[in-house]
Order: C-alpha cells, then structure tokens, then sequence
C-alpha cells in the first residue's frame, strides 16, 4: 500500500460552544475513569464488577478506587482543555464563558477544588502569555501558581526557568 500526504483539505471540523462532545463532556470524563476503575477491578479479582446505574456517579467511582481529587482533576482538565480549544480557534467569547464557568464551578467548594482551578487558570494564563510573548503577564502567573498549593510544582519550574531566561534577553 502507498500513502501519501495530501496537499487539499479533506475535512472540515467545526467546533461550536453547543456540541454533544461539551454537552456531555462532564459524563464522558465520569464513564472514563470508571473503565478505567473497572478494568483495575478486573485485573484485581479477576472479576468485573458492574455499576449499579446506567451512568457511573462519583459515588461508584469511589468503590471503583477512584479518589475525589482524581474525580475532579480530570474534570478540571477537560473544562480547562475546552478553554484551550476556543482560544485556538478564535473563540474568544465562549473561552471567557467557558472560563467564568469554571470560576463559578469553585465556588463554595473545598479549598482543594479552587486550587486546582486556580492551578489551572494560572497555567493556561502562563501558556497564553508565553504565545504573545507578554512577560510581566507571564511572571505574574507563575506568581500566582507559586502561590498555589494544588499547583505542581515541576510546572512551575519549568515556567520559572523559561521566563528567567527570557528575561536575561529581555
């Protein structure tokens, strides 16, 4: 068989704030991490146990041994990744709509959970900043990450590290 790189479009994908993907984006991470818990389960027993719902619940993904954090870490990066998506098609408004969203989703939560937001939002800020080249933007968000206790930190040494010496050539 030959293959070949095409030099004509053979696919368009448009990418609106209202698709099914986002739509049931919360319940796709959830059905995930439960094949992921049940496949664990499996290797484990050597049985598959089976949810008790159609739709797996944090409740179930605990027995499955799953944690909150990682309940909500992944459901943080996949809001944080549809931010992401806007921004790089041009989506200024949904990713700002987008973005108060996951705001509010902190709200009156564990101060683990705005952590991870905040961990987030500071690091898109810091990639975002890196692409336009704004420094003082930039500092201010690995700051703002330092400052983090949900932040990792390698990622903030490696913003740290980048941004010093760009700095130094500044």
């Amino acid at each position: 068989q030959e293959l070949a790189n095409l030099p004509e479009r053979l696919l368009r994908y448009r990418v609106h704030g209202g698709q099914v993907s986002w739509a049931v984006a919360e319940a796709q991470v959830l059905g995930t991490l439960a094949v992921q818990g049940l496949a664990r389960a499996r290797r484990r027993s050597g049985r598959e146990p089976l949810p008790t719902s159609a739709m797996p619940d944090r409740q179930f993904l605990m027995t499955l041994g799953c944690s909150s954090h990682d309940i909500d870490y992944s459901i943080v990066g996949l809001i944080a990744g549809r931010i992401t998506a806007c921004e790089a098609v041009g989506m200024r408004d949904e990713a700002a709509r987008v973005r108060r969203s996951l705001i509010d989703m902190g709200h009156g939560k564990s101060k683990r959970l705005r952590g991870l937001i905040d961990g987030a939002l500071a690091w898109m800020d810091l990639r975002e900043a890196r692409r336009t080249g704004e420094i003082r933007k930039a500092c201010k968000a690995v700051a703002k990450c330092a400052g983090l206790v949900a932040a990792d930190m390698s990622l903030v040494r490696s913003a740290a590290t980048y941004w010093t010496s760009r700095l130094r050539n500044f």
